[in-house]
């Protein structure tokens, strides 16, 4: 998992501070032993409260917050299937929703590069010659 350089150092001033046990070891442990999910869940909703959060907060609801974050900021869905460790963009797409916002702005963009086609196309009557591919795509625009 990707960090910032900010995460990094401060992980990397907390493991000098908490060296593990082993080399082995997990990073954040108890008694040795890693973590497990109801002590991970109890301290991501303790976050969360403590940063103002008043509904629920999870692992997983932070993994699909990323998910959509990066989709929604125009990450490849590859990349955001890579890094969840997906094998499949079907798996990637379950709860990577993409916004209404998102929809719209592809849409704009089509639509304007739709339009610089059709006004580029040769009209009856006019001399210039249609020879690109992406101009006579566009005669298909005219109705």
């Amino acid at each position: 998992m990707p960090l910032s350089l900010e995460v990094k150092q401060l992980l990397e001033e907390w493991k000098q501070q908490n060296p593990p046990l082993k080399p082995y070891d997990f990073i954040f442990t108890v008694h040795g032993l890693r973590l497990g999910r109801s002590r991970v869940e109890a301290a991501v909703e303790r976050i969360a409260r403590a940063a103002g959060i008043e509904e629920h907060v999870n692992p997983h609801r932070l993994r699909h917050t990323l998910a959509t974050l990066a989709i929604n900021r125009g990450m490849p869905l590859e990349s955001v299937a890579a890094l969840l460790g997906h094998r499949s963009l079907s798996m990637t797409m379950v709860y990577a929703r993409i916004s209404n916002r998102t929809v719209q702005q592809e849409y704009a963009q089509v639509s304007r590069h739709l339009e610089e086609l059709c006004t580029r196309v040769e009209l009856p009557g006019a001399q210039e010659n249609i020879s690109s591919p992406a101009l006579v795509e566009g005669t298909q625009c005219r109705s």
